[in-house]
C-alpha cells in the first residue's frame, strides 16, 4: 500500500546544534530523524507509483535555526524532485495535473509574504515564527485558514480542515464545500485528541470532494479498508478521479429516483486460514455489509454456518488428530444470494465488505478474513475475491468465489411491465443547478462526437424501467 500524502511533524532537536526531529506530541511515538525520513521518501517514495508525493509539513520548531536546518535537509535529500516554484514557468495560472507532476515532491506548509528589505524580512520571520528558507520550499500547497470564500485566493493555496469541522461543513453546506474543492485542494486531518491513533470515517469527506483525507495507516479497521478499496480502483497508484456528481457540483438524486440493485451470491471459499492457537476445524460463515451514505450503513447480511467446514467427521480416518489439519478451511460451500438496493448517484462511494468468521458457541465469533470492494469496481459474473487478514494484510491463496449481478431501475422496482432503454452515465446525475446541467450536456455532446470518430468508447448503461 502506498500513501501519497504524508504528514511530517518537525520539531527542534534536544540541543540547539542538533538537527530537527520528527515527533508528534500527545501520541505514543518516539522521536525520529528528519534526515532519515527525508532520505527514505526521496529514494523509495516512487517505488510503487510515479505520481507526486505531497508532504504535509507541520512546523513545530521554536528556533529559526532549526527551520533553516530542516530546509537544508529537504533540499539535500529530495534534490531535484522537490518543487519550489511554478512547473511551467511564471505564466502558469492553474495547478498542473498529477501526470505532469510525475516523480516530483510537493511540500505543503505556510509561506511568508513577499518583502523587499532584509530588515523587514528578519522582523517578519520573528513575527510569523517561520524561516524564509523553509517558506521557500512551499509553492503548490501554500496553507491558508479554511474559508469557503476563496475569491481572493491564489491557485497555489489550500487549507487543512479538522475532521469535525469538515464533517459539519459537509452536512450543512455541501454544495459550497464541493465548489471550494473544485477550485482548491482540501486536506482533512484527524481530531487532535485521538491519542491512540484512531481513525474517522472518510466517506463524508470524500463525498464533499476533499482530495487529501489523512488517516493513521498504522491502525487497521473500516476506515483503512475503505481507503484501500477506493484507491484500488486505479491500480493503487495513489490517485483516482472524483465522481462526476462531485466534479459537476451536482446535487444528488432524490431517494428512489434511479436505483441500482446489486445481487451477490456467495458460492464457496478456498484456503481459509486456520486460527492461531486453535486446532479446531473452522465453522465458517460469511457476513456482507454495505458501506456508503449513512442510511445504508445498516445493510448487513450473512450466510449460514458450515459446521466443521462441511466435512463429515465420522467418515474421517480413525487417526483424526493427524489428518484434521488437512481440512482447516479448504473449501466451505454456502451458495447464498443477497441483494442490496441504493440510489444511483451514491454509487461511486458505495462499498461492500466481505467478512469470514469462525462461529464459536462459547466465545464471540472470531474474524478469520475480510475484504472491502467498491461496488462500481465489482464486475458482473463469477469473481474471485482475494481476502486479507484482520490486520489488512493480504492472505496467500485465500479467497471467496461469488457471482455478481447488477440491475438498474427507474422509479419503484418490481413493476409488472418493465421496459429496457439506454442511459448514458451523465444522465444518472440530476441537479437543480443550471450550470451543472449545461456541463453535463457538454459532456454528453463530447461523448457523442467521440462515438462518431471512434467506435471503441465506453458502452452506455442498460437500464430497466419499472411501471
Amino acid at each position: 500500500m502506498n500513501s501519497f500524502s504524508l504528514s511530517v511533524d518537525v520539531t527542534d532537536g534536544d540541543e540547539p546544534e542538533d538537527e530537527p526531529v520528527v515527533f508528534h506530541k500527545r501520541t505514543i511515538m518516539s522521536k525520529m530523524s528528519l534526515r532519515e525520513i527525508a532520505y527514505t521518501i526521496g529514494h523509495f517514495g516512487f517505488a510503487k507509483s510515479p505520481y507526486p508525493i505531497i508532504i504535509s509539513l507541520e512546523n513545530n520548531c521554536k528556533r529559526l535555526d532549526s527551520m533553516r536546518l530542516a530546509a537544508a535537509i529537504f533540499r539535500d535529500e529530495l534534490a531535484d524532485r522537490l518543487i519550489t516554484g511554478p512547473l511551467t514557468g511564471p505564466e502558469e495560472a492553474a495547478m498542473p495535473s498529477p501526470e505532469a507532476l510525475k516523480g516530483r515532491i510537493i511540500i505543503k506548509g505556510k509561506r511568508l509574504p513577499e518583502v523587499k528589505e532584509e530588515t523587514n524580512l528578519a522582523k517578519l520571520e520573528e513575527e510569523k515564527n517561520l524561516a524564509k528558507e523553509l517558506s521557500d520550499l512551499v509553492w503548490y500547497c501554500s496553507s491558508r485558514h479554511f474559508d469557503l470564500d476563496t475569491s481572493k485566493w491564489a491557485y497555489t493555496q489550500m487549507a487543512s480542515v479538522e475532521e469535525s469541522k469538515s464533517l459539519k461543513t459537509a452536512s450543512k453546506k455541501l454544495a459550497h464545500y464541493r465548489a471550494y474543492t473544485g477550485r482548491h485542494l482540501a486536506r482533512v486531518y484527524p481530531f487532535g485528541l485521538r491519542f491512540f491513533s484512531g481513525n474517522y470515517d472518510p466517506l463524508e469527506h470524500w463525498r464533499a470532494g476533499a482530495q487529501l483525507v489523512a488517516l493513521n495507516y498504522q491502525t487497521a479497521g473500516n476506515p483503512m479498508l475503505l481507503n484501500r478499496a477506493l484507491f484500488a480502483r486505479n491500480g493503487s497508484c495513489g490517485y483516482v478521479l472524483k465522481p462526476e456528481p462531485i466534479l459537476l457540483r451536482a446535487n444528488e438524486v432524490k431517494g428512489g429516483a434511479r436505483q441500482l440493485t446489486v445481487t451477490v451470491r456467495v458460492l464457496c471459499g478456498f484456503n481459509l486460514p486456520a486460527i492461531r492457537g486453535c486446532g479446531d476445524i473452522l465453522d465458517p460463515f460469511v457476513e456482507l455489509r454495505l458501506f456508503g451514505v449513512k442510511r445504508y450503513y445498516r445493510e448487513r447480511r450473512r450466510t449460514k454456518t458450515v459446521d466443521n467446514n462441511g466435512k463429515d467427521l465420522k467418515k474421517l480416518s480413525k487417526n483424526f488428530f493427524i489428518l484434521k489439519n488437512i481440512f482447516l478451511g479448504l473449501n466451505p460451500e454456502w451458495n447464498r444470494e443477497f441483494s442490496f438496493t441504493f440510489d444511483a448517484a451514491h454509487l461511486p462511494l458505495v462499498f461492500l465488505r466481505f467478512r469470514v468468521f469462525d462461529q464459536n458457541s462459547l466465545l464471540r465469533n472470531i474474524l478469520v478474513a475480510q475484504r472491502m470492494l467498491a461496488i462500481d469496481a465489482l464486475e458482473e459474473g463469477y469473481r474471485n475475491v482475494a481476502l486479507d487478514d484482520p490486520e489488512d494484510v493480504r492472505l496467500d491463496h485465500a479467497k471467496l468465489v461469488v457471482e455478481v449481478k447488477k440491475v438498474w431501475t427507474v422509479g419503484k422496482s418490481g413493476g409488472k411491465n418493465q421496459k429496457r432503454f439506454k442511459m448514458s452515465a451523465t444522465e444518472l446525475i440530476t441537479s437543480e443547478d443550471e450550470e451543472a446541467k449545461k456541463v453535463a450536456a457538454e459532456v454528453n455532446g463530447n461523448n457523442n462526437n467521440n462515438h462518431n470518430n471512434n467506435k471503441a468508447i465506453t458502452p452506455k448503461i442498460e437500464v430497466t424501467k419499472a411501471e
